[in-house]
């Protein structure tokens, strides 16, 4: 058998501690402000990024605050004799946090806020589209998105599109191509087959800037790119705007080719293409072993985040523990020095981060491995918080923007979270004593003192622990980030972590063993995949679960230092009744945190109408006086998922657990296409159709099958005309809103009508202020309600996104007299057609195209409009306020 001489360092650290006499408490080792030296710059450093982001100071303020942090570190470390080293020690280090904070500041914004001269943003102004030919180089492999939107009730199939992103490298200009940089995500509205990364590409299309998110509750992307330095967006109509200047067999200039070709080769060692296995296999090998999340299948990666167990698709650096598991054990049997053992694992890990995607969990424990290897080369003591500051300094150095990212709070909380209260867990549990090597905890349990039965039940224990601490530090980022929470992901984790381990041990030795001898290598293929479609398989089970993720409220910010401190003091509290009252301020936090799911939102004083913006297409959500939320038609023609991207998070944003009614006003996609989508998140107790949305005239059949999958589900369906609309409220009193259903009336002929004209045309009422919603009418029907119907409201959903009609528009908007046009649309003002502002004249006119999301407000007030954007097109005021006559 071989041997390892253990280091002096490594036995002493492996050292049980003295055990303590019965009853007694253990000793804790005195704590000292240098045993962590860089964790108060690093501290600095993400306070000083985040005042950067929410303060915007001036240069000249992050230069003073450096200036004084490090004047206030020399002045306790060489010019003030202090009698107490230990204070000074104390205040050194406040000084270094405080100029790494100002540190900090200055980094972001050099990296986000401002870019240089010749970036390819300066020529791109604020809310415009500009064409533009660029020169750049292909970065990311290209991602071809060739989903058939029919499969979703559409009427019409959805072209395929290329994304990637790339580096600008010239412009063209009045005087020639002109150098210049910066990164442009490209999107290509077709299939662009000849596109590969390490390509240098000319682009012509249109560029523009990233936007504030048009709707509450809206994830920011504009924010989300710029962290990544990616400032601009581009938009080319076909593969023929994007042409291949320079191939990588030429000797392209991308950045990365034989890294790409590396990642490939790697790829067909570890995989088969001609396997019979599904793509979810694969692509999870992919993931687990390669880094490569991207590739993951989009419904498997769904599965897996509903499990709460996506962090084992590389979304943690688990994965790479385990390979420095693997690779230490590797090195164990080969009898390996332990200095030989440390460079070469530390070079596997490195190796690994480099094929890997770049992203910070996996360059989190890349890192600290690193470390954790080099200290044992160097036969140092190896502190793990300090890894864990070096790490992070490290990587916001390099990413600023990274603070903000949720991979980056989730892989650095987590690993600090272990760090901190699983060796007091396990002590406090099991009676012994716990070391932590790297980042792992070890039980000091003796397996002939205390018999193996013993020693498994203490290493379950400890499995269980980690896996609860992780999902207890992780739970309330996942909440405010995603808006959702997984109750039982610690349980997932738990249950797949060993097929898991399995598939990345398979994963590593086939991979290996293949590049020494393919023969050898083949008799593994069948074992992994075996092992990866069973954990497919179990996390497709396991997200199935009722009650497995569930849409939570979004903590405030300021709620998470008090809920960690507070879980601090619960765990790690000195005094048994200071655990207690933390433990009971934890469930007080809880509460509040859940109070918005389990009370629904009310205001009996309002009625809220809000016009969400999902571009060309109408989502209303109107919330009711008694508590009730309708709809009024869930859609879009663009090419986003609203119920994905708009809807939900609005609904989440605003607690709104369950819609009592759907209205939707005809048979028209960009009026109902997101139904279905918001049906799998959030119950709706039935939908409103007329009794003409399903009519023998219409071109298209999907109007039927939508009405058939609805009853499939077993919804309510209810078919009204005009007058009754079915809306008013069941147990209210008289002073109730009340809705008028004013078209299609039951005696008109729809043998003239469009399928635009059968539009549910409603009136809403509360306080004597109304608003008239009226879906697409056009011609027919406004002529038809121009003669039999009293039409007065105080504000207009302007009919079919205010596209205006030659005939009717003006005469009906004069007819209704409005004070407050608000229009749906996903067309500009800029572009908009003149005639339409004669229609308008100086009467207040909103469109969600510039205004964003726009909430109508009625009370016994007067009306109130909010908008998500200060209009700056049409002359009106961001915010009108009408109070009632008299």
């Amino acid at each position: 058998m071989f041997r390892e001489r253990i280091p002096d360092s490594d036995a002493n650290e492996l050292a049980p501690p003295a055990r303590p006499a019965a009853g007694a408490r253990p000793p804790r080792a005195p704590s000292h402000p240098l045993a962590a030296p860089l964790l108060p710059p690093a501290i600095g450093l993400i306070a000083g990024i985040i005042v950067d982001n929410a303060l915007l100071p001036p240069t000249a303020a992050a230069v003073a605050l450096a200036a004084m942090g490090l004047l206030i570190a020399w002045l306790a470390g060489r010019g003030v004799r202090l009698r107490n080293p230990r204070a000074a020690s104390w205040i050194t280090l406040t000084g270094i946090a405080l100029s790494a904070a100002g540190v900090g500041m200055m980094r972001h914004a050099s990296a986000v806020r401002r870019v240089p001269a010749d970036h390819v943003a300066v020529v791109i102004p604020d809310d415009v589209r500009r064409l533009i030919r660029v020169e750049a180089d292909v970065l990311t492999p290209p991602v071809f998105d060739d989903s058939d939107a029919t499969a979703a009730g559409a009427p019409f199939p959805r072209e395929p599109r290329t994304r990637f992103l790339a580096a600008v490298r010239a412009i063209d200009t009045t005087r020639g191509m002109r150098p210049a940089g910066g990164l442009i995500q490209v999107s290509v509205g077709s299939a662009a087959l000849h596109v590969a990364a390490g390509q240098r590409v000319e682009l012509f299309g249109a560029a523009f800037r990233y936007r504030r998110p048009d709707n509450p509750g809206q994830r920011d992307w504009a924010a989300y790119r710029r962290r990544r330095g990616i400032h601009v967006g581009m938009w080319c109509d076909n593969e023929r705007n994007v042409t291949v200047v320079r191939d990588t067999a030429s000797g392209a200039a991308a950045s990365d080719p034989p890294l790409h070709a590396l990642r490939q080769h790697l790829r067909r060692l570890l995989i088969n293409d001609d396997a019979a296995v599904d793509d979810d296999a694969h692509t999870l090998l992919d993931a687990m072993v390669l880094g490569q999340r991207g590739r993951v299948e989009r419904a498997l990666d769904d599965a897996f985040v509903r499990a709460g167990v996506v962090h084992f698709l590389a979304a943690s650096g688990m994965h790479v523990a385990w390979l420095a598991a693997i690779a230490s054990g590797f090195m164990l049997i080969i009898g390996a020095s332990y200095r030989t053992s440390a460079i070469l694992c530390a070079a596997t890990i490195v190796a690994y981060a480099v094929v890997a995607e770049p992203n910070p969990p996996i360059l989190r424990a890349a890192i600290t491995a690193g470390l954790f290897f080099a200290a044992r080369w160097l036969r140092r003591s190896r502190q793990s918080g300090n890894w864990l500051a070096a790490a992070a300094i490290i990587l916001l150095m390099l990413r600023p923007g990274d603070t903000f990212d949720p991979g980056f709070q989730f892989s650095f909380a987590i690993v600090a979270g272990l760090l901190l209260f699983v060796r007091p867990l396990m002590e406090r549990f099991t009676q012994q004593s716990v070391v932590m090597v790297g980042d792992v905890p070890i039980p000091l349990a003796d397996a002939h003192d205390h018999g193996l039965r013993r020693a498994a039940r203490d290493r379950l224990l400890l499995a269980v622990i980690v896996a609860l601490v992780a999902w207890l530090i992780g739970l309330p980022i996942a909440a405010s980030h995603f808006g959702r929470m997984s109750p039982w992901g610690w349980l997932n984790s738990l249950i797949m972590a060993p097929v898991v381990f399995v598939v990345m041990l398979l994963g590593v030795a086939k991979l290996l063993i293949t590049a020494l001898l393919p023969t050898l290598g083949a008799y593994l293929e069948a074992p992994l995949d075996l092992a990866t479609s069973a954990l497919a398989r179990l996390g497709t089970t396991l997200s199935q679960l009722p009650g497995c993720t569930l849409p939570s409220p979004r903590p405030a910010w300021s709620w998470l230092p008090l809920y960690y401190v507070a879980l601090y003091v619960a765990i790690r509290g000195p005094r048994r009744g200071m655990r207690f009252g933390a433990i009971a301020s934890l469930a007080i936090l809880a509460a509040l945190w859940l109070r918005p799911a389990i009370v629904a939102p009310r205001d009996p004083g309002a009625l809220r109408v809000w016009v969400l913006a999902v571009g060309d297409g109408s989502a209303t959500i109107l919330e009711m006086p008694d508590g009730r939320v309708l709809a009024y038609d869930l859609g879009t023609r663009a090419t986003i998922d609203a119920a994905e991207h708009v809807i939900l998070p609005f609904l989440d944003h605003r607690g709104i657990r369950a819609i009592d009614t759907v209205v939707l006003s005809h048979a028209d996609f960009d009026h109902y296409g997101a139904l279905e989508g918001v049906l799998n998140r959030v119950p709706v107790r039935r939908v409103l159709i007329n009794d003409l949305f399903d009519r023998p005239q219409s071109r298209s059949r999907a109007p039927a099958a939508l009405l058939n999958r609805l009853r499939e589900r077993g919804l309510d369906m209810a078919v009204h005309h005009a007058p009754d609309a079915g809306l008013d409220a069941r147990d209210a009193g008289g002073d109730a809103p009340s809705f008028e259903m004013l078209w299609p009336l039951a005696d008109e002929s729809d043998a003239r009508l469009t399928d635009n004209d059968t539009s549910t045309v409603l009136r809403l009422t509360w306080h004597g202020r109304s608003i008239l919603l009226t879906g697409d009418i056009e011609d027919a029907a406004q002529a038809a309600l121009l003669r039999r119907a009293n039409l007065t409201a105080d504000v207009l959903l302007m009919p079919h996104h205010g596209s205006p009609r030659p005939r009717t528009t003006h005469e009906f908007i004069r007819t209704v007299d409005p004070s407050v046009l608000i229009r749906s649309s996903g067309q500009r003002d800029r572009d908009t057609d003149a005639a339409l502002w004669a229609a308008v004249g100086e009467r207040a006119y909103y469109n969600t195209a510039d205004c964003g999301a726009i909430c109508v407000e009625l009370s016994a007030d007067g009306i109130r409009i909010v908008t998500q954007h200060p209009s700056n097109t049409h002359p009106v005021a961001a915010s009108y306020l009408r109070s009632p006559a008299g």
